[in-house]
């Protein structure tokens, strides 16, 4: 599993222009505009937080329940491994449990 400096691609910037957010893909010349929660979910892996990490933070920030949370982190992660942007070992992750 890359450490938390290889969970985004080398190739996937982030972009903001007039208060929007993009994910460029400089190796495919694409970009993917990120919505509020997007961008703080995006933010989350570039500081090399877990997914878990991320969807409690998400959950407490948006007022949002955790599984919901953790729902869209998980679509969310699963779209961007499908684009190449982040390492797809992100996805396999196991969530963690409080208890």
């Amino acid at each position: 599993m890359p450490g938390p400096l290889f969970a985004t691609a080398l190739h996937a910037v982030t972009v903001e222009v007039e208060g929007a957010t993009f994910i460029v893909d400089l190796r495919r010349g694409t970009s993917v505009a990120l919505n509020g929660a997007a961008v703080f979910i995006w933010r989350g892996l570039v500081r090399g937080q877990s997914p878990t990490q991320i969807a409690r933070a998400l959950a407490a920030t948006f007022g949002i329940d955790e599984p919901r949370a953790q729902a869209d982190v998980s679509a969310f992660l699963a779209t961007l491994a499908g684009q190449g942007l982040i390492d797809e070992s992100l996805l396999e992750r196991p969530v963690d449990h409080p208890g």
